[in-house]
């Protein structure tokens, strides 16, 4: 009641004084985040190494990078953190799409991809590691970056892949390598390799998981020179349907992901092949990560 009563009231201010006030607010929540909710590079390394992230591993990082995360350093510096703790055996891989909409709008729009100088639009820490010199696949849909011994193995024919997420992709063989993915206050729904995941069930859904024809995507190679590729999409019928929380509910219940809050930064480490499992024996139960009610009438059209 008198959490309504204080937005209708708010809700009559004039703009300006609305302006005013949600500054005020925002600096007084900094204000008390820096004091009671902050954290430094070196309590980063160290959780992250409680929560199972060690030398020589393969890591996926997911991130989000806001004023309000607690965090005492630069953008950088999460990346360096995790760099110091895989040490020089490891690899550190991140998504660098240049879109955030569907793979479908972005490839209507005519763009074409340059893996030389196209920004990544996946947060201010993937194009930081993307201009510090990482190796980035050729895929002109789903670009990954990558850093350490492994980074050419993991990115290599990407290219050639029509399902980008799919077989003989990065995400198959970070697969193979027992890779890691790492959330820095991101939602387990950003989960990328859930696109690998949901290719091994798509026979199991009751609607197609891609468009039926592949769409053509123009992109330009690390000589400069322009090449094209087909690459299938995904439905936009799968796409309303997905419910990752589904897999990561189940996946934080039965810890095959371990969640951890630093700060006011939300951690989250999984094993790729640990979410794979769980989600094939959810699905061998008959639970899918998806909104299958009314699938008969899905597959029908």
């Amino acid at each position: 009641m008198i959490g309504e009563i204080k937005n209708a009231l708010v809700a009559r201010l004039p703009p300006a004084q609305k302006q005013r006030l949600k500054a005020r607010v925002g600096l007084a929540q900094k204000a008390w985040i820096n004091r009671f909710r902050s954290y430094g590079p070196d309590d980063l390394e160290s959780r992250l190494g409680r929560m199972g992230l060690g030398a020589g591993d393969i890591v996926l990082i997911h991130s989000s990078f806001r004023s309000t995360n607690g965090f005492r350093a630069s953008p950088r510096d999460v990346t360096e953190a995790v760099r110091r703790i895989v040490g020089p055996d490891g690899t550190i891989a991140m998504m660098s799409m240049p879109y955030t909409t569907s793979t479908k709008e972005h490839l209507a729009t005519g763009a074409v991809f340059d893996v030389r100088r196209t920004p990544s639009a996946m947060g201010i820490i993937t194009e930081i590691f993307r201009r510090s010199g990482a190796l980035r696949s050729l895929s002109p849909t789903h670009p990954i970056l990558a850093v350490g011994p492994r980074a050419e193995e993991l990115l290599a024919g990407h290219a050639d892949c029509p399902y980008p997420c799919g077989p003989d992709s990065p995400f198959e063989h970070m697969l193979e390598l027992d890779a890691k993915v790492l959330f820095f206050d991101l939602p387990f729904v950003a989960f990328t390799f859930f696109h690998y995941i949901e290719h091994r069930l798509r026979d199991r859904l009751p609607f197609p998981l891609y468009d039926e024809k592949p769409v053509i995507a123009r992109y330009v190679d690390y000589d400069g020179t322009p090449r094209s590729a087909e690459v299938y999409v995904f439905g936009q019928e799968a796409i309303e349907r997905r419910r990752v929380d589904v897999l990561a509910r189940a996946s934080r219940r039965s810890g095959t992901s371990v969640w951890s809050r630093l700060g006011n930064t939300q951690l989250v480490l999984t094993r790729m092949s640990a979410v794979l499992d769980e989600a094939l024996r959810l699905a061998e139960r008959g639970t899918l990560p998806y909104d299958v009610s009314g699938g008969a009438r899905a597959a029908e059209r």
